[in-house]
């Protein structure tokens, strides 16, 4: 996997209408789920807390795709995709082995697989 986090020049480039403090990654890599979406996914999500960390696994369809040529600044892209279909797993590392630590194949928050 390859981190989308803003380096610190892309920090700076960030346009913002009032004072703040600068993101760390682009606008719109989030997403969000609801109760419903966890409930799909079969995901207790009762011991989630901020901070705490899984991965996603995504199935996603593209949407919108735009190719620009810009004078000076050469080609840029946009793609936009929906998700279609997804997994979500607690971290998948090493340290499976530790008291506490979830399997490998074992979903965050007890959810089913």
């Amino acid at each position: 996997m390859k981190s989308l986090e803003l380096d610190d020049e892309e920090k700076l480039d960030v346009l913002m209408p009032m004072p703040m403090d600068r993101p760390d990654y682009p606008c719109g890599m989030r997403v969000s789920l609801t109760e419903k979406e966890f409930e799909k996914l079969e995901i207790d999500y009762s011991d989630a807390k901020i901070g705490d960390v899984f991965i996603m696994k995504c199935i996603c369809k593209i949407t919108s795709m735009s190719l620009y040529d810009n004078e000076g600044s050469g080609q840029t892209c946009r793609c936009e995709a929906q998700i279609t279909d997804c997994e979500i797993e607690g971290l998948d590392d090493e340290e499976d082995e530790k008291p506490g630590r979830k399997s490998k194949s074992s979903p965050l928050y007890g959810g089913k697989k």
